[in-house]
């Protein structure tokens, strides 16, 4: 059942209303679209009621880090490579032929190896891992 109602658009929200609605939505809807709110500073904020003083604007200063070097590229071949032996695979399995073992994955080229225990980690990893690995080797001996 659907009943002809006229209804008029907000020309600030752009949404329909009933003509006896709208006369009340107009007022505040310019209000609230109107209003220009101030940034949050939310450091402000959780200084208020400490001692420490916030610094002047100019003083502080973002670091720009340098992006890493994206290897999305590598990803995605070996993710390819994957796909496609996984294919070949079932192809191989449903006529019956014996099915060829996997590729073998490659490391990610910006990865550090471990100069101790020879395992690979990313550049952030392998210099705590280095370290931590050089001391146990110290510590432990060789078992022969």
């Amino acid at each position: 059942m659907s009943m002809n109602v006229l209804e008029d658009q907000c020309q600030t929200c752009f949404r329909t209303f009933n003509p006896d609605v709208l006369k009340k939505h107009l007022p505040i809807c310019n209000k609230v679209n109107t209003k220009v709110r101030k940034p949050m500073d939310i450091q402000k904020m959780r200084i208020a009621g400490t001692d420490i003083k916030l610094p002047p604007k100019a003083e502080r200063v973002i670091e720009d880090k340098p992006k890493p070097k994206s290897n999305w590229k590598e990803k995605h071949d070996e993710f390819v490579r994957n796909i496609t032996y996984a294919r070949e695979a079932k192809a191989a399995e449903a006529r019956g032929e014996e099915i060829a073992p996997p590729p073998p994955s490659k490391k990610p080229s910006d990865h550090v190896l471990c100069p101790t225990c020879g395992r690979s980690f990313n550049p952030n990893a392998a210099e705590r891992h280095v370290k931590f690995c050089a001391e146990q080797a110290k510590r432990k001996p060789v078992s022969t």
